[in-house]
């Protein structure tokens, strides 16, 4: 993890305990800032001693990008033109700087000035907090809901795992960033990555025939391809940029609600939108 960082950069989060990081934030010019056990922290030379802080040069956002890409730009337009790079080990990295769009269509970014790495876990057992309300006994078509940041990729991750290894059903998990199945996904899942929603979640429904599908970062999109995914007879379970179902299609049987922090159930609501927990 971390190949692609600059030299100084990746020698300061030695002195980080790598479970606990969840963030960088690297600006030109700026001292960078690490999330680190859920606060942000500005970023030293020796890590958590931060100091003045280590500042950011242009050479070193530029550098992150084109080893992400593994030194093929090429190969990540497609990435680029949506905001973001995911690497080979599953981290993603967002990107901010000068778009270049031509009918209201962004072909490309250009003069990077900021990256944002989401750094991926994997937490076995972490379905647990919501499998009573949505896993066992029965399991129902569920929205994880909550801003960025609070663990529903990773919820999910470890939701595929437990309905392979104790439901024994076949998962199909739909990973347009290639993020989500970043680490271990169970032994009943199959992955379709990198593929837009509404164009993968159609070619697995025909092609895979799963019990459960999942997926990562619903947006309004998407939904009449989860509608259909659900007509023919498939379990959803999708995660939500949003901290209440009201602004959700009536798709699902659950909505659950995180805050406050990582992987914190703050609520639960039935199909009606009522509150349960």
């Amino acid at each position: 993890m971390f190949s692609y960082l600059p030299y100084r950069i990746r020698n300061a989060l030695l002195n980080y305990n790598e479970n606990l990081l969840y963030e960088l934030r690297i600006r030109v010019g700026k001292p960078i800032a690490v999330n680190y056990d859920g606060k942000y922290r500005i970023m030293g030379e020796h890590g958590r001693e931060a100091g003045k802080g280590l500042i950011a040069t242009q050479k070193e956002v530029e550098d992150i990008i084109l080893s992400a890409a593994e030194y093929s730009l090429y190969s990540v337009t497609d990435q680029i033109r949506k905001g973001f790079i995911t690497t080979s080990e599953g981290e993603r990295i967002g990107i901010a700087g000068q778009g270049v769009s031509e009918k209201g269509e962004v072909l490309n970014v250009r003069n990077i000035s900021s990256v944002c790495i989401r750094i991926p876990h994997q937490v076995p057992g972490c379905a647990d907090a919501i499998a009573p309300y949505c896993l066992e006994p029965k399991l129902l078509n569920t929205a994880i809901l909550s801003p960025p940041g609070f663990g529903k990729t990773t919820i999910l991750r470890d939701s595929a795992r437990l309905l392979g290894e104790k439901g024994e059903k076949n998962v199909l998990i739909i990973d347009e960033r290639g993020e989500l199945s970043a680490f271990d996904t169970g032994i009943m899942s199959d992955i379709i990555s990198c593929i837009d929603k509404r164009t993968a979640i159609m070619y697995g429904i025909r092609s895979m025939r799963p019990d459960v599908l999942i997926t990562d970062e619903l947006a309004e999109e998407d939904y009449d391809s989860i509608a259909r995914a659900k007509s023919a007879g498939i379990k959803v379970m999708a995660s939500v940029h949003a901290d209440s179902p009201k602004s959700i299609p009536d798709l699902f049987e659950r909505y659950i609600v995180l805050g406050e922090k990582i992987g914190k159930v703050l609520a639960v609501y039935d199909a009606a939108k009522e509150r349960l927990a």
